[in-house]
């Protein structure tokens, strides 16, 4: 009476990890960005640009006068400024932005603003850094 079954258990791996979805520095390694910033008149605009170096979301996105920066959050921004009207621009930083001459760190978790005036004061740029998880 005995039957015999052709059965046969499937092979069972161990337990799976998702993978874990890639942050937002892990998509966004170290990019630099210059920008001429939102101008006043195409003469002046040019006198000030801002390299800015960090984890830029999205950088081929941004046109060359951007004023506005996405970044991943707590994540070190560096943001080096040239000011060809001559070599003090004077620069206003709020929140956590720091600078020492022309180079200014920040790691923002917040949204981070700062603006730089030329050193004829004929050229403003107000730069924002929002931060992005």
């Amino acid at each position: 009476l005995g039957v015999a079954l052709g059965l046969t258990m499937p092979a069972v791996a161990g337990p799976t990890t998702p993978t874990p979805e890639p942050t937002c520095a892990d998509r966004w390694v170290g990019h630099k960005f210059t920008t001429v910033g939102k101008g006043q008149s195409p003469t002046n605009n040019p006198k000030i640009a801002m390299s800015i170096t960090g984890n830029i979301v999205d950088p081929a996105s941004l046109k060359p006068n951007a004023h506005r920066i996405t970044v991943c959050a707590g994540t070190e921004v560096t943001v080096s400024i040239v000011d060809i009207s001559g070599d003090s621009p004077t620069i206003t930083a709020g929140g956590s932005l720091t600078c020492k001459g022309l180079l200014c760190t920040v790691t923002p978790v917040v949204t981070e603003k700062f603006k730089v005036v030329s050193s004829d004061g004929k050229d403003t740029d107000r730069m924002t850094l929002l931060p992005k998880l």
